[in-house]
């Protein structure tokens, strides 16, 4: 864990170019908890309820990975209102004050 908090610490940005496969998407959901900008593909996105330009930057070709990618390190306040929007996400539909909503 102290590895991987360590490699958070050191991003810029993650990016998530999945274009095929199932199941969570806890990439994203774990960039979302320590608050680092994501740059992801629709697919890597999928099943989220996640918006481009809100949560996160997507693209789905290299081009636009990359133009995205450019965006953020470019435009570092735009990264951190993705982050806080993506945080504010995370907790609402995935933390523990989304449990309560079960009942």
């Amino acid at each position: 864990m102290e590895q991987l908090t360590s490699a958070y610490a050191q991003a810029d940005v993650v990016i998530v170019p999945l274009r095929a496969g199932g199941g969570t998407r806890l990439k994203i959901l774990e960039a979302f908890a320590y608050k680092i900008p994501v740059v992801a593909t629709a697919k890597a996105a999928e099943g989220l309820d996640i918006v481009d330009s809100r949560e996160c930057l997507m693209g789905d070709s290299p081009d636009a990975i990359v133009h995205a990618c450019e965006r953020l390190l470019e435009n570092r306040s735009l990264g951190f209102s993705l982050a806080a929007r993506a945080l504010a996400y995370l907790e609402s539909r995935h933390g523990p004050s989304a449990l309560d909503s079960l009942d």
